[in-house]
């Protein structure tokens, strides 16, 4: 990361005549987790570990959960953006991203169910990761020049239900009886903004910054378990109201929960 901070610095006199590449061209891919047993209650013998399929993942957000300070800073100079979007999936790691078991099983025999929910977490922020890692000196660079509603940006967390369909259009010929198309529809349950991930996780120094920058004080969600005697960031709100998402509990971060999902971010 120092070497990236080096390298994108505009004060580097050896790129002063070199083309800089855009730093908020997005990345997409893959990263297996290792686990025990296959919690999605399926017979799979095979390989039971998971997979998290990343889209939008930029540089700015690997800087953020490194924690490298000099990276954040030598890429906001080279106009990174601080609203760039990470969006998370997990899945087991023996279903195929693009067929899956249950679509061949849906293309053999319609009548079967032909739906598959995954957990997912998007609209992740690096203001969100510079939270979650308790970086105080990347989000006091991202603040600099960030309005309070995007202070307040919230990723949510849910799960994305894909299925297949057949394809409709509109010049039909033949072989297009056996076209499918699949499709993604994603159901919010917990939002979280950057204040509310400084609170739950404890850093007292990232919520002051993000109070002093603007982020609204009314009311702060944590996930289930977390006590609220033992944080500190919430001394300085005795106002706000307490909200719990039922679905984040990291205290027990089982196999294919949210929480898994959540101590990649």
């Amino acid at each position: 990361m120092e070497i990236l901070a080096k390298n994108v610095s505009p004060k580097s006199p050896k790129l002063k005549n070199e083309i800089i590449p855009d730093v908020n061209v997005p990345y997409h891919g893959m990263q297996m987790i290792d686990a025990k047993k296959n919690a999605f209650g399926m017979d799979h013998q095979e390989d039971s570990s998971i997979y998290l399929r990343f889209d939008g993942r930029a540089a700015i957000h690997d800087a953020c959960r490194s924690a490298c300070v000099l990276c954040v800073k030598a890429l906001l100079l080279r106009d990174a953006s601080t609203s760039v979007s990470l969006n998370l999936t997990m899945f087991p790691a023996w279903w195929d991203p693009a067929f899956h078991p249950w679509m061949y099983n849906y293309l053999s025999h319609s009548s079967q169910r032909n739906s598959q929910k995954y957990k997912s977490i998007w609209n992740v922020r690096p203001i969100h990761i510079a939270a979650t890692h308790n970086c105080s000196e990347c989000l006091e660079a991202l603040v600099e020049d960030l309005s309070p509603k995007e202070i307040d940006a919230t990723m949510i967390l849910g799960h994305t239900t894909s299925f297949f369909r057949k394809k409709f259009t509109f010049d039909f010929d033949e072989s297009d009886k056996h076209r499918f198309e699949r499709v993604d529809e994603s159901t919010a349950t917990c939002y979280f903004r950057a204040l509310d991930l400084a609170v739950m996780l404890d850093c007292k120094i990232c919520a002051e910054i993000l109070i002093k920058a603007g982020a609204n004080t009314s009311q702060i969600v944590l996930d289930v378990s977390t006590s609220t005697r033992s944080l500190q960031g919430l001394q300085m709100l005795p106002d706000a109201k307490i909200e719990r998402c039922l679905a984040l509990d990291l205290a027990r971060p089982s196999q294919f929960s949210i929480a898994t999902m959540f101590a990649w971010i």
